[in-house]
Parts: structure tokens; sequence; C-alpha cells
């Protein structure tokens, strides 16, 4: 979904925006405007868009609530976010966007709205990210390179499969399989390492990760993690590697 993201802060607000701030022990500023895309649904085709700021002074002028609003209160991914967080928003550009997509919502129900809308960022994201690796690959046939993508899944996703849930990316991994494109799923590999520990979900997961830090930094491995990831990764990274590490030849 970063890659949708105008400007990150709008989406991850949510988690940060009532810490203390100032100079000293204040939570530092982040997820300022980038470069970003959107799916132009009348032309039907990707538009990779600059972030609004080139200078200091650019940022500046966001300061304070009212400017900030005005600058994206016209944003589409901005409106799918206040919806998925139970708030009201235009819906007409996200419904043309479904449309396109061929992706079934009701986002005028207030029943169905904030599922529907947060089945449609995921969706929006995935696509966005198949046109990333698309331009990807092509530039890497172009200059002679080899890509391997690597799934990985934070905290509470990887949970959610173990406890049974279908995966939210399905998609994205028949996208890899139907495109040929060399891929590791880390997720699965956790799923078959999961069978043989005695103990929850919740138990088995928490070996992995970090705790969560000062400055909201999470689903990030620690040391354990950190190896454990290393050899889940070994066989398919030596396959691929062309030529091998004197280890493996």
């Amino acid at each position: 979904m970063r890659s949708l993201d105008a400007a990150r802060w709008i989406r991850v607000a949510w988690m940060c925006r009532d810490l203390p701030r100032g100079k000293k022990g204040g939570y530092p500023v982040h997820g300022f405007p980038w470069c970003h895309l959107r799916y132009d649904t009348a032309k039907r085709k990707w538009l990779e868009l600059p972030g609004i700021c080139k200078k200091a002074s650019d940022l500046r002028k966001l300061v304070g609530k009212e400017n900030y609003y005005n600058t994206f209160k016209d944003d589409s991914v901005a409106h799918l976010c206040a919806l998925r967080e139970g708030g009201v928003a235009p819906v007409e550009e996200c419904e043309r966007l479904a449309k396109a997509f061929g992706i079934k919502v009701n986002l005028r129900n207030p029943k169905t709205r904030q599922k529907d809308a947060e089945k449609l960022h995921i969706a929006y994201g995935i696509r966005s990210t198949m046109y990333v690796l698309n331009k990807l690959r092509a530039w890497c046939k172009k200059t002679d390179r080899k890509l391997m993508i690597l799934l990985t899944h934070d905290f509470a996703m990887t949970r959610d499969h173990l406890k049974g849930k279908p995966r939210f990316d399905q998609e994205f991994v028949d996208f890899l399989k139907k495109e040929k494109y060399e891929y590791v799923d880390i997720l699965t590999k956790k799923k078959e390492d999961f069978k043989s520990f005695k103990g929850s979900a919740q138990d088995f997961l928490r070996q992995f990760w970090v705790s969560r830090a000062g400055a909201q930094v999470f689903g990030h491995y620690n040391p354990y993690g950190n190896f454990w990831y290393a050899h889940a990764i070994r066989k398919e990274l030596v396959n691929w590697l062309d030529p091998k590490p004197p280890a493996y030849r």
C-alpha cells in the first residue's frame, strides 16, 4: 500500500497521533509526501505521480490541520483510509476503481462500508505492486539482472493465517505463479514450521519479532528471526545464484 500513499501519515496516523511532540523526548515526524501510483479509471492505466514537496518550504505549507486536510481531501486513497477506519468520505471514485478492478463492494451501506473499503484498499495495493514488479522485471531483463521476490508478512497477518484464516495476498501469489516469477513464500514456510510447535500461534510467533519501539518500529525480526529467515530462504537462494557460494559448489 505504500506505493499508493501520497503521504503515508494519512494511513498510519492512528497509531502515533497522540504521542508527545517536541525536540526532547518527542515522537519523530515521518510519513512525508512522496511519489506514488494512481490508477486512472478513465484512461484505464497506471499513473506515476511525483510527491508534492520538492523543498522544505513546500512541506511547511502542510503545517496545521486545515492546510493538511485541504491538500489531501480529494485524494481517493485518503478516502479509502477514512472509510476503512469507520469514517465518512466520498465514494464515487472508489466505486469506479472497484468496477475497473472487477471487485464487488458496497461503499454506500454503513453496515458493509468499512469492511469493503479495506477489501478494495488491499486489492488496490496488490494491483499496484503487480505494476511495479512488471516494470522492475523489464528493467532487470534490459540490464541483465536476475530478480527474486521474497514474500514477508508481519506478526498479525502470519498469526491470522496460522489460525486458519485465508491469506490476504492470495491474488498476488496467484499472479507470481502465473507470470512465472522467482519467489520464496515465507508465510508457507512459517506455517510448515508451526506444525511441529507445541503451543499457540501467538507463542510461536513471539520468538521472531522485536517489540514495538518508541518510534513505533515494529514488524522487524530479532536475531533469532533473522537466523530463521536466512535458513528459510537458503535453499532457493543457493539454487538461484550463479555461480553458487563456494561452500555449495
